[in-house]
């Protein structure tokens, strides 16, 4: 019961949960370690990450991903999943996610692995990590990245 207090309890406050153990007998957990700090090896779960959603996604059901604030650890493996199994760019998740949540902003270090990522499976990079540093939070269109003759690398 307390891994479930953990996973459920969004907030330090709660601590009391009650829970229909039917509904909960049916659902298929992974935790997932990673504190919201830069240095954090959030890298070391893409793989995981990504099988277990796209193991709910096979058997036609959702996955809901979450995290304290939904801001950055949880956008961070939403992108991944993108950037692998749909062949998105960066850019091109960051800006797909933020139409539907428009606070995402994955923080700068777990931004540089999405950026490695990027660069190993596509290789390309579509998001400018200084001017990212700068603004997590700027328009997709400010944080392109720009081509030596300042083209864009990948259409925003």
């Amino acid at each position: 019961m307390r891994d479930l207090e953990q996973r459920l309890c969004l907030h330090e406050a709660c601590r009391h949960v009650l829970i229909y153990s039917h509904v909960v007998d049916t659902l298929e957990y992974l935790r997932v370690p990673v504190p919201d700090d830069p240095e954090s090896p959030i890298d070391e779960y893409f793989p995981v990450v990504v099988h277990f959603i796209q193991n709910a996604r096979d058997k036609g059901q959702t996955c809901l991903v979450h995290c304290s604030h939904g801001m950055s650890r949880s956008a961070t493996f939403i992108l991944v999943y993108l950037i692998e199994r749909h062949g998105m760019s960066v850019l091109e998740a960051l800006q797909y996610t933020r139409t539907l949540r428009p606070v995402i902003s994955p923080n700068v270090g777990f931004m540089s692995k999405l950026l490695d990522l990027e660069r190993h499976t596509h290789q390309l990079c579509s998001v400018d990590l200084q001017k990212y540093r700068k603004d997590r939070f700027a328009a997709i269109e400010e944080l392109v990245m720009l081509s030596p003759a300042n083209e864009r690398v990948v259409d925003a």
